[in-house]
């Protein structure tokens, strides 16, 4: 019998047709599954049109509270994270990414990784006041850190090692 893929929390907060989930599910269309497999936990308001799908590569999704609701939240990912055994958590969220973070370190998750897709921007006052204070927080429970271009790197620049991921012209 062959040994069992490595399964991979992937965070992605709410799944609808944008951006991130795109990039998250064109890796998780690439991605040798006999060896990595993708759980999605999911806002449970998102429209989810990708689940069959993800189902369909064998691939998990759950639906979980929204992070507006952090103590909620953070409870549901730690139970599902120590349930699941996870060895990897992968938080798309940003700075929003310290409460599944906090959730994955309470459950000894070992590799956690906080991976930032933008900056601050105009006319999300709120949401970028926000950001801006949970940015320091988001490297106490991360073990791993990562953006997808420089200016989304050096807006997080209060993260230590962080990785700017290229994309490869091979996949």
């Amino acid at each position: 019998m062959g040994q069992s893929p490595l399964r991979v929390a992937q965070i992605t907060g709410i799944m609808n047709n944008g951006g991130v989930e795109a990039v998250v599910m064109n890796y998780y269309r690439a991605i040798d599954k006999s060896r990595v497999q993708f759980d999605f936990f999911v806002d449970e308001t998102s429209s989810f049109p990708q689940r069959e799908e993800i189902e369909r590569l064998g691939g998990r999704c759950f639906l979980v509270p929204s992070y507006a609701h952090p103590f909620r939240y953070v409870r549901a990912l730690r139970k599902l994270f120590r349930k699941h055994r996870y060895k990897i958590v992968h938080s798309q969220l940003n700075t929003m990414g310290v409460f599944p973070l906090f959730a994955a370190w309470l459950a000894r998750v070992p590799v956690r990784i906080c991976h930032n897709h933008s900056t601050a921007h105009r006319g999300e006052g709120k949401k970028n006041l926000m950001k801006k204070l949970l940015r320091p927080f988001s490297r106490l429970f991360a073990t791993h850190y990562f953006a997808c271009g420089d200016t989304a790197a050096r807006w997080m620049d209060s993260m230590r090692s962080l990785t700017l991921l290229k994309p490869q012209s091979s996949w």
